[in-house]
């Protein structure tokens, strides 16, 4: 894992008999340290992004397992179509797999998707505003330590390239603000960094009344978000929730 990681995070891995490495650099330049230490070793590659060229077998069953919480989604809306889906972003393939579920059910009438992701690792952002992959330099620090993704998955993008309007990248501030808006709700909602993104990229635009209009969100919007993470480190979970 990257050196940035919280050691909490490394030690819950370890708690399940997992051996942790770091290895410098950003969650892209680990995957691809991996990946060269796997052929290198001998070992079996289990990725959740695909990169151009690589085996897509077990990046596609991940999308697919995130595809079962857009089945439990409309299941638990009972016929209810949101008009706005909200989704956190590191590689995009959570994104993808929602965008993909909400087509094939709702075809022309699926909610408009909203993809968020930190303004410091914004790579589906960027990938959007050019129309083709393209990787996001820089150490790409941020609280959001699960969407610290410089490049975009390769099966995430054909499916985001015509299923996503739009992408909005936020500042780290939010995330605190989220996260105690979810503790505080009835009945409370534990979220971490990365699984808040969602609620903090709705505050963002609560305050941003011209992005806001642009997205046709209104009094009357239903928005859909996923929480994609609890207290995986509980020790900082508690200090951001409590400060």
């Amino acid at each position: 894992m990257p050196e940035a990681v919280s050691e909490g995070r490394a030690q819950a891995i370890a708690a399940y008999g997992a051996e942790v490495r770091r290895a410098p650099g950003t969650y892209d330049d680990v995957v691809a340290f991996t990946a060269a230490e796997a052929a290198r070793n001998g070992w079996h590659l289990v990725s959740d992004t695909a990169a151009p060229g690589s085996d897509p077998a077990t990046p596609t069953r991940v999308m697919h397992g995130y595809g079962v919480m857009a089945e439990e989604a409309i299941a638990q809306m009972e016929g209810a179509v949101p008009t706005h889906v909200i989704a956190q972003a590191g590689v995009g393939a959570l994104a993808a797999a929602l965008s993909a579920r909400f087509r094939l059910e709702w075809g022309e009438l699926s909610p408009r998707l909203v993809v968020v992701e930190p303004e410091t690792a914004d790579c589906v952002f960027t990938t959007i505003e050019e129309g083709r992959p393209t990787k996001v330099e820089g150490d790409l620090e941020t609280m959001m330590g699960g969407l610290s993704c410089g490049e975009i998955s390769a099966l995430a993008w054909p499916i985001l390239r015509s299923g996503a309007r739009d992408a909005l990248a936020i500042g780290d501030g939010w995330v605190p603000e989220a996260m105690r808006l979810l503790a505080a709700a009835d009945p409370p909602v534990v979220a971490g960094e990365t699984g808040c993104a969602g609620i903090a990229g709705l505050l963002a635009l609560s305050e941003a009344s011209v992005l806001k209009h642009s997205l046709g969100l209104s009094p009357d919007s239903c928005v859909l978000v996923i929480n994609s993470e609890g207290d995986t480190d509980p020790a900082l979970y508690r200090r951001i929730i409590e400060s």
